[in-house]
């Protein structure tokens, strides 16, 4: 590192980049106003998912429970592994303070996106510095990195002009918690191999960053799959390029650093396996994991890549940079990386939702070698030009600023058109926060109701022997009282701050506490409540086709999460049909009580025919908030 390194540079681009990641939030304060219920601004519909679990550490409960189904891991019934309980590092770094300092999941959402945004910078920032030893030309490639990830990953305005779908993602790697809290992690992992292998080369001692770099990495596994995997691919491309261009005596201090980095990994490996083998049996067909051994060579990240190894090829012929120089491989190894990681399945079969990847995490690694590479060419030209006029200094200056203004400025439309784009979600979903917290209130009297019919049924069960405790409803309970909830999005987000579990929500599914019989029986169950007869069924689908993700499975709903995607068959909507037709026709008492409903959250704005259910439950006058109405709901005898 330099001697007289400076953080301005890199404070200065952090600051630039956090302001445009609380747009989408300070827009929804802006048309709220002094009405805004507490919600945060989401930036991906998983938000919600991530946000409930979330809620359910802060609440206290174990780290194995289903915050939509209810229920929790306890002796008797123990819950399956989930996507959340495996990866729980962020959640509980993020679940602990918040408990301590009395703030919810929305809160907690809303302070991580600035928070997230500043690290990441900063980190980006610091390993640029190591590698360039500039810090100007550092700070412009935070901007430039962080503010071209969507169009690294093949989406976004410039994308947009050929036709395509917006997409809501502007900086892809806030999504909230997740790669939000542990992306910085990535490049503090690479910018630690960086110093250890400085220090080898150095003759010191490189122990602290490598055994430094190695407790990242197995942070990173207990935090977000796609960024290990990424680290850990990177690091194999690193190592390779690595031992094979250097001598004997730099190769032995190579596989120091690299064997003391991995073998932590290795280690934290051992419960992450021991974890997977406890995962619930569906988790493979909800993550729709895929079995095949087709290559793929062109993604969007793929392409940065192409383009990156060709300007160092070019550096190379020019006689600009030479292939023993540390950060020529350090950019090869960036530059590889996509390739290794989008073909892994050759050598494995197996694929596991290469999306995630492009959007999260290759399109950063593609774009770093690709900046990377450019900066040590220009350095290496720069370096030869004999005599620097003021003249020069400001063209380079110029071209800089023009730089960091064009990624800055496409960042700033993608982030615009984002926020129209999801403003109606989620002016929606802060409306909902009225119900979400009456709902909380709600909860708490129950809890209070049901510790005072407990002491009353003590006091009688000892004074004459007879009468039986009350089932604990309330936190911490073995299950919860169901609300079914007709609103999509109100169902998704009712667990983020109360303590109700839902009949359904389209997120149930990435939860273990049902299996996938129980969850089919959910939908079938909410569908008939809310009033869709049976030969609307395939109707009711074209109309609502994120039901296809709920019924067939993500593989056959969304086309661009496997490399293998088969449409759905008119004949399989029929077939699924017919399934509910037999369903509702042979529906009884006993399967109206399981699960049992305590409410009933309606919309007037959406016409719902409630008579199917109205057949099985006895509801109260209701109670309107906002523009929806709570009923408490009894079964009837």
């Amino acid at each position: 590192m330099q001697r007289n390194f400076r953080w301005r540079p890199g404070v200065l681009a952090a600051v630039a980049l956090t302001l445009l990641a609380l747009l989408p939030q300070v827009h929804l304060w802006y048309a709220r106003g002094g009405d805004w219920q507490g919600a945060y601004a989401s930036i991906d519909g998983d938000e919600a998912a991530y946000a409930a679990y979330l809620a359910a550490l802060i609440e206290g409960r174990p780290r194995l429970n289903d915050p939509y189904a209810g229920v929790d891991d306890r002796a008797g019934a123990p819950l399956s592994e989930s996507l959340f309980s495996i990866q729980f590092v962020p959640a509980y770094a993020l679940a602990l303070p918040a408990r301590a300092l009395g703030l919810g999941a929305p809160a907690v959402f809303i302070i991580l996106t600035p928070l997230a945004t500043f690290a990441a910078s900063l980190a980006l920032y610091w390993l640029l510095v190591l590698l360039l030893k500039d810090e100007r030309l550092a700070a412009l490639g935070v901007v430039v990195i962080l503010c071209l990830g969507v169009f690294a990953s093949g989406q976004g305005t410039l994308f947009a002009l050929t036709g395509r779908r917006a997409s809501p993602h502007f900086l892809p790697f806030l999504r909230r918690y997740v790669p939000a809290l542990p992306f910085p992690l990535l490049f503090l992992f690479i910018a630690l191999i960086r110093r250890a292998l400085t220090a080898a080369d150095g003759k010191r001692n490189p122990w602290p960053s490598a055994l430094a770099a190695g407790a990242v990495l197995a942070l990173l596994i207990f935090s977000y799959f796609y960024l290990w995997t990424t680290a850990a691919a990177w690091l194999a491309c690193l190592a390779l390029l690595w031992l094979a261009t250097f001598g004997r005596d730099r190769e032995r201090r190579g596989w120091e650093v690299f064997g003391m980095s991995g073998a932590l990994a290795l280690l934290a490996l051992v419960p992450y396996a021991l974890l997977l083998t406890r995962r619930a049996p569906e988790m493979d067909a909800v993550q729709a994991l895929q079995h095949t051994r087709a290559p793929d060579l062109w993604r969007a990240p793929e392409l940065i890549g192409y383009a990156a190894l060709t300007l160092l090829a070019f550096g190379t012929w020019r006689g600009l940079l030479s292939r023993h120089d540390a950060v020529v491989l350090f950019a090869a190894s960036f530059a590889l990386t996509p390739f290794v990681v989008f073909n892994q399945q050759v050598l494995t079969g197996l694929s596991l939702q290469p999306i995630h990847y492009k959007v999260f995490t290759l399109n950063y690694v593609a774009l770093l070698g690709f900046f990377l590479a450019a900066a040590l060419i220009w350095q290496r030209r720069e370096a030869c030009v004999q005599q620097r006029t003021a003249r020069r200094r400001i063209a380079v200056r110029a071209a800089a600023v023009l730089l960091a203004s064009m990624a800055y400025g496409a960042a700033l439309l993608d982030t615009v058109k984002a926020t129209r784009l999801l403003a109606p979600t989620n002016l929606a979903r802060d409306e909902q926060m009225r119900v979400v917290r009456r709902m909380a209130e709600i909860g708490m009297e129950d809890a209070v109701r049901a510790e005072d019919d407990g002491a009353g049924d003590a006091s009688r069960r000892d004074g004459n022997g007879t009468g039986s405790a009350r089932r604990n409803e309330g936190a911490g309970g073995a299950s919860r009282r169901v609300a079914l909830v007709t609103s999509y999005i109100l169902s998704d987000n009712l667990p983020v701050a109360a303590p109700q579990a839902v009949l359904w929500a389209p997120h149930m599914l990435v939860n273990s506490g049902l299996t996938a019989s129980e969850h089919k029986e959910r939908i079938y169950q909410y569908l008939y409540y809310t009033g869709v007869a049976p030969a609307d069924f395939p109707r009711f689908i074209d109309a609502n086709r994120f039901l296809i993700y709920m019924l067939f499975g993500p593989a056959r709903a969304l086309p661009y999460l496997s490399n293998a995607h088969a449409p759905l068959t008119e004949e399989e909507i029929n077939r699924e049909g017919r399934a509910y037709a037999v369903y509702v026709a042979a529906f009884t008492r006993e399967q109206a009580a399981r699960p049992l409903l305590s409410y009933v959250v309606a919309s007037p704005e959406r016409t719902h025919d409630l008579s199917a259910l109205d057949r099985w439950y006895e509801r109260d006058a209701g109670e309107r908030v906002g523009v929806y109405t709570i009923y408490r709901v009894r079964l009837r005898p």
